[in-house]
């Protein structure tokens, strides 16, 4: 049997994807268990416990003509948009699964016309499962880590669990705490702990400007690690602080002393990562969740979700878990 499993991107939400993959291969363990997304994301899928075979999406015409190819006996589609709509007619499989986005009632948390909440991603996904009659148990997304950060520790005199991982970045403004507040919790640290830290291109002019008026050195290694060498870097990593955003979910899946901070967002929404170390900090103020996944500015011009959120809070929230 050949199943294909479809989520093309983000990094938070391809780390949801694993324990549908799991149960997938517990359910048909003769199976050939495909996955589709982009190539960016291969070094995720390739930390997943069970054995999964990658095809790159390229959007293209040449991506769907290879799909055909492979004579899939089930599809089971996480992503649920207009061109997985298009890859699920290309690959003419004789069953195929939809998971159910909750796209109403997302907005309508959002719009604050509800009370109600999404408990998980995770168990929106199981909804795929569910309609092939494939009941998951409970378990929160698991990944492995190599040794592939090992010189990047060696070349930065960092000890292996005597190092506080720190990712200040996000896929918008609003989703990110304050640079300056990132600077008094980093002051406010130990100097015995080491601080280091990480994220990609985007995040670099950040970093530069909170490492600015810090008291302490700190390692600055965004830009300058693969996915793979990220996901080493975070298991050895004593904890681990980072905004709504995809490293907080490798984290919650290699199971490591996290917080994380919402701000615009909220976990009400279904994104909050599955770990029982995670600390989520959130004030939860009236007017937020603002947006489904952040904007470029707060639409009450104050950002109190995130300026009343002070290193205080964060400091004390961090030294429980150390």
């Amino acid at each position: 049997m050949k199943i294909l499993v479809i989520r093309l991107s983000s990094l938070g939400d391809i780390v949801f994807t694993e324990p549908v993959v799991h149960y997938l291969a517990v359910q048909y363990p003769d199976s050939d268990i495909y996955y589709l997304t982009k190539p960016a994301f291969n070094d995720v899928l390739k930390s997943f416990p069970d054995e999964i075979n990658l095809i790159p999406w390229n959007n293209d015409l040449n991506s769907l003509l290879t799909l055909r190819k492979f004579k899939f006996d089930l599809v089971i589609d996480l992503h649920n948009k207009p061109n997985t709509a298009l890859i699920r007619l290309f690959c003419r499989a004789k069953i195929k699964s939809v998971y159910n986005k909750a796209h109403r009632l997302r907005n309508n948390i959002v719009a604050h016309t509800t009370s109600q909440s999404i408990s998980s991603t995770l168990d929106l996904y199981y909804s795929a499962l569910k309609k092939i009659n494939v009941i998951p148990q409970s378990g929160y997304p698991q990944i492995n880590a190599d040794d592939s950060a090992n010189a990047l520790l060696k070349e930065n005199n960092l000890q292996n669990d005597n190092f506080i991982l720190i990712f200040p970045g996000a896929t918008s403004f609003t989703k990110k705490w304050l640079p300056e507040y990132f600077t008094a919790l980093i002051n406010l640290i130990s100097p015995d702990i080491q601080v280091v830290l990480a994220g990609g291109k985007s995040e670099c002019q950040l970093a530069a400007q909170i490492i600015l008026q810090c008291n302490d050195q700190v390692i600055d290694l965004c830009a300058k690690t693969s996915i793979r060498q990220l996901i080493s870097l975070i298991h050895k990593a004593k904890a681990v602080i980072a905004n709504d955003s995809g490293p907080a979910h490798l984290a919650a899946a290699l199971h490591k002393p996290q917080i994380t901070i919402f701000g615009a967002t909220s976990p009400k929404l279904g994104f909050a990562p599955l770990n029982d170390k995670n600390v989520l900090i959130t004030q939860n103020l009236p007017c937020s969740p603002c947006a489904l996944h952040g904007s470029d500015s707060c639409p009450k011009n104050h950002f109190n979700c995130m300026k009343s959120i002070t290193p205080q809070i964060v400091y004390k929230e961090l030294l429980k878990i150390l």
